[in-house]
């Protein structure tokens, strides 16, 4: 007859197996789809932000006019929220053209210009576009 004497604790606890903490919250992130990942900034931004503004609302996809998530003060200011999840850092390549839209937007009067713009990048900014962002004119005379 077969007899056990001792058996090891596994490295993976089984009855967490399957909710998912296992993965590290960063790489959640990063496994979401884009739609995902902009109700995933939405949701954060309700649970951090919720004080900061009169009310959040997500408009992302086609016609977007370069905005995901407009959040409202109470005095009918906006800010901004553009995200974008790619599977690298965020390039000036791949920003131009939400950069542009907002420009035009807001120029031609469509879109309130807004307080505060943010970019929410699944895996960050990259460093050449972060270097123009830290110096608009140099992103001014790259568009």
């Amino acid at each position: 007859m077969l007899t056990f004497t001792e058996i090891n604790k596994p490295l993976i606890d089984i009855e967490l197996f399957g909710t998912d903490t296992h993965i590290p919250p960063i790489d959640k992130v990063h496994v979401m789809d884009e739609d995902s990942f902009e109700q995933f900034t939405l949701e954060w931004l309700y649970g951090s932000k919720k004080e900061k503004y009169a009310s959040i609302k997500r408009i992302g996809g086609a016609g977007d006019k370069g905005r995901d998530i407009i959040a409202y003060y109470t005095d009918n200011t906006v800010d901004y929220y553009q995200c974008k999840h790619y599977n690298a850092a965020l390039t000036p390549t791949e920003y131009y053209l939400e950069l542009g839209k907002l420009c035009y937007y807001t120029y031609v009067g469509e879109i309130p210009i807004p307080k505060e713009y943010y970019i929410i990048a699944s895996n960050d900014v990259g460093s050449a576009l972060q270097g123009m962002i830290d110096n608009p004119p140099t992103l001014l005379s790259n568009l």
